[in-house]
């Protein structure tokens, strides 16, 4: 009985297998929607209150296969912060991984603190959901300590998931954004940290560019 049924477990191992990568790949998703998604980047404004950003280089063929890359400085033209954001869109696939917990460590950081964080928005926008981390690395005659704030969307609020390979999987897009600051000292709090403040000002025109209702 039990040989029946071994070519039928086989053709579910085949059909399972064959979903997991459709949903990996992008294999039914709508290209023209990613294509709208990224052409939309370089409408994300360049000064937000008193932050002018700047954008940045990157080697591309570290990204991967994903859509559209922002990477910005952002200073603070009053109190002279300078914040870096890179915001990334594509398949969830792609855009899921490659988080800072694991990268900066295998950069040589050593990660000091991990936590969720809900940064204090205008009510009328989604509530939003941050991790946050602070990362410290200690050389012969310097230490630089960082403060990282992430978050995934995949229609309209910003959110963590301790799996995001697995809980984005389905999303047609997923964009993943990051903010990133050299702080003075560790232990800096972050409801102080000007990495909110500029976020404060960004999710708003991101809701508005990405998510507004039609």
């Amino acid at each position: 009985m039990a040989r029946k049924f071994l070519p039928l477990a086989g053709l579910l191992v085949i059909i399972l297998s064959g979903l997991v990568h459709g949903c990996w790949t992008g294999r039914w998703m709508d290209p023209p929607a990613l294509a709208d998604a990224a052409a939309k980047l370089d409408r994300v404004p360049m000064i937000l209150g008193d932050w002018q950003g700047k954008p940045l280089e990157i080697d591309t063929k570290q990204l991967g296969p994903i859509s559209g890359y922002l990477h910005r400085r952002y200073l603070n033209q009053r109190t002279g912060a300078i914040v870096v954001v890179s915001l990334a869109v594509g398949r969830p696939g792609p855009v899921s991984i490659h988080t800072p917990d694991v990268c900066y460590v295998a950069g040589g950081f050593q990660a000091v603190s991990i936590d969720k964080f809900t940064p204090p928005l205008d009510p009328l926008l989604p509530a939003a959901e941050f991790q946050t981390a602070q990362f410290g690395k200690t050389k012969t005659t310097e230490q630089k300590h960082l403060r990282v704030f992430w978050s995934w969307n995949a229609g309209g609020i910003w959110q963590v998931a301790d799996a995001p390979r697995l809980a984005f999987a389905r999303c047609p897009v997923l964009y993943k954004l990051h903010l990133v600051r050299e702080m003075a000292t560790p232990g800096e709090p972050p409801n102080d940290d000007p990495c909110v403040e500029l976020m404060q000002l960004l999710l708003p025109e991101l809701q508005s560019l990405f998510f507004a209702r039609t």
